[in-house]
């Protein structure tokens, strides 16, 4: 199966370890085959942006994921999990369904799930989080 996506002039997508930019001024469409992982620019966080225990989380997952390795960061996503629980009881559901989503070896979901995290975190409402002007992490 492949992933068609379209990227506006000058938006980035992360495939794997490496970032493709649009060098164009049109509309780019890209088809992608076979099973990368993939993060659109909206969805990306930069290290500089991960202020707050909920966003250094969602790096981590960003980070597994884009890498293929969740081992990696086995032991900084369970540091983080905690520190988060401890903080904020209220995130507890949120890190039962990402450690769901991890023990089915779901990297992208888990990361989804960690993103509800950060917009709950931050007081996003779904329908905020899912429009169209929603600039990502």
């Amino acid at each position: 199966m492949s992933l068609r996506i379209v990227l506006k002039p000058g938006e980035q997508l992360y495939i794997g370890s490496a970032r493709v930019s649009v060098d164009s001024p049109s509309q780019t469409r890209l088809i992608i085959e076979g099973e990368l992982p993939v993060v659109r620019e909206r969805d990306y966080l930069a290290v500089e942006k991960a202020n707050s225990t909920a966003r250094k989380l969602y790096l981590v997952l960003q980070l597994a994921y884009l890498n293929s390795d969740f081992g990696s960061q086995r032991d900084e996503y369970f540091r983080l999990a905690g520190m988060l629980m401890s903080e904020k009881p209220a995130a507890s559901s949120y890190i039962v369904a990402i450690n769901s989503r991890l023990g089915e070896q779901k990297l992208y979901a888990a990361l989804k799930e960690a993103r509800a995290l950060v917009q709950s975190d931050e007081g996003q409402t779904s329908s905020e989080a899912d429009s169209p002007q929603w600039d990502g992490l």
